[in-house]
């Protein structure tokens, strides 16, 4: 009775089944029998199986199953291959079900996630043991069933018929979906207010400490919900912008691990919250970092971010004089910015021209650690995403 609980789903699909067809296949090959009017020998010799085997089969005694000799019995009831298959296993003993379940739970979980990444991020203690696997990940994202992760979770995503070819990738854009689902921001999305508090989120950069912090709290008042994570092996996901519930939602990573990346990255998923709405509203997500899956124009998001903190005029002023600390510490202080991102801009613009200066001028960037401390939520390191909504539910409530 564990294993019904347990594979409910499964035993309701079979169950409603066999009311739909209540005989047994025995019972269908003895009417067909009697309609017909032939003997037994006839019946054997016609489909050339001895009367042991068909015998095995009709009785359900066979200890390993003839899987020729069933079809051709399945053929002699006009039925299907996919019938005959269901009419015999629906008379299976429990024991017997429960095995041809597991096998399919085995196979859903080997297609569907990569237990040998997720194993590597402490998500999965072990890779052989597929009862614990797939209790884990059920309890990880709060599902009854572990064929719930496509049914459920991955109901919302299926308009967009792309197919998961990067396991990673489809498991970060799932866990973090819902995981804005539970937050459930409960302040209304207000699109006028959030294009006028967006002029002011420049001059917050310049507060390693609390500034980010500032405008992740002042966002989610504006119904915007937004979270840093790490990023998972096997994507290169820099940020994703979300609709949930009506509401935007985005998620930035730690996959630069840069402090004026994670600026640039808020900006440019704010482009697409305010000019590309209606796309992902379709779609009911965008990435960045990963392959523009549905043609939003990433140069023009990465264009207005880069001008909102430094436009080309004032690049073109302070570029000369990148080599003088004290010269780009005053005007970045003079254009309201953190100097980190002058020299971000400057070596993105060059590389641009084939040239590498990120090692020369990583030593201006600021420990990204310190401006995420408190909205770092890796949903990885906790046992359910349910634990992850507290904290950052908690966190943003208590923000001085």
């Amino acid at each position: 009775m564990d294993h019904i609980n347990k594979n409910k789903d499964f035993f309701k699909e079979l169950y409603a089944y066999l009311n739909d067809h209540p005989q047994s296949m025995k019972a269908l090959f003895e009417q067909k029998v009697a309609q017909l009017g032939l003997s037994n020998r006839q019946i054997e010799n016609g489909l050339d199986i001895e009367r042991k085997s068909l015998l095995a089969i009709l009785d359900m005694d066979a200890q390993r199953v003839d899987v020729i000799n069933l079809i051709k019995i399945g053929s002699f009831l006009d039925l299907g291959v996919e019938e005959t298959l269901k009419i015999f296993a629906s008379n299976l003993p429990i024991a017997q079900i429960r095995e041809i379940e597991k096998a399919r739970i085995f196979n859903f979980i080997v297609k569907t996630f990569d237990i040998n990444a997720l194993k590597s991020v402490k998500i999965l203690e072990s890779v052989r043991d597929f009862e614990e696997i797939e209790n884990r990940l059920k309890f990880f994202f709060g599902i009854d069933s572990i064929y719930d992760y496509e049914r459920k979770i991955g109901a919302a995503f299926s308009k967009t018929k792309r197919p998961a070819t990067n396991k990673m990738l489809d498991f970060w854009v799932k866990s973090t979906y819902a995981f804005f689902e539970k937050v459930d921001n409960p302040n209304s999305y207000q699109r006028e207010t959030l294009k006028m508090l967006v002029p002011k989120i420049k001059p917050c950069t310049m507060d390693v400490k609390k500034g980010f912090q500032t405008v992740v709290r002042a966002l989610f008042n504006v119904g915007v919900t937004v979270i840093f994570q790490p990023y998972l092996p096997k994507t290169q996901v820099r940020g994703g912008t979300f609709f949930v519930h009506g509401k935007p939602c985005i998620a930035l990573t730690n996959l630069n691990q840069n402090y004026a990346t994670l600026w640039f990255a808020l900006m440019h998923e704010l482009y697409h919250v305010l000019f590309d709405e209606a796309d992902i509203q379709l779609n009911t997500y965008h990435l960045t970092g990963e392959n523009d899956l549905f043609l939003l124009n990433e140069h023009r998001a990465n264009d207005f971010a880069k001008q909102y903190f430094i436009s080309d005029d004032k690049s073109k002023y302070i570029y000369p004089f990148i080599q003088e600390k004290v010269v780009v510490e005053q005007f970045a202080k003079k254009i309201q910015i953190h100097p980190s991102l002058i020299y971000n801009f400057y070596c993105y613009d060059k590389q641009k021209e084939g040239k590498n200066y990120w090692a020369i001028f990583q030593k201006y960037q600021p420990d990204l650690s310190e401006a995420t401390k408190n909205i770092n939520i890796a949903l990885w390191d906790k046992t359910t995403i349910a634990e992850s909504v507290s904290i950052i539910q908690s966190l943003i409530k208590n923000y001085e």
